[in-house]
């Protein structure tokens, strides 16, 4: 809540709520990051943002998720290898701006 009343006064105002689910890992060679999101949904309506019950509009269809494969300096092998055999469209995203396409 304080940072929600600091980002008020200071003239920001929220334009959207995304929620999801989110599995992280991370792998020190080559400082891997892999980020796995499902259960993405979003909705403006940004006076609701500490409602339990906020209505919320899924952002992609039920068992689609975001894998997202994050390095410094280089991708070890075996993450080269894995993410080959994965069936996925390599695009950016965000889950921000997908909200905001809802209305």
């Amino acid at each position: 809540r304080q940072l929600y009343t600091r980002l008020l006064s200071g003239g920001y105002s929220p334009k959207s709520i995304v929620e999801y689910s989110r599995k992280a890992y991370l792998y020190p060679v080559g400082n891997v990051r892999i980020t796995f999101d499902t259960q993405t949904a979003g909705g403006c309506v940004p006076d609701a943002f500490f409602d339990e019950n906020l209505a919320l509009y899924p952002l992609l269809p039920p068992g689609v998720g975001v894998l997202e494969v994050k390095y410094t300096g280089f991708l070890p092998g075996i993450f080269k290898e894995v993410i080959s055999n994965l069936d996925y469209l390599s695009t950016s995203n965000s889950k921000y701006a997908q909200s905001r396409f809802l209305y």
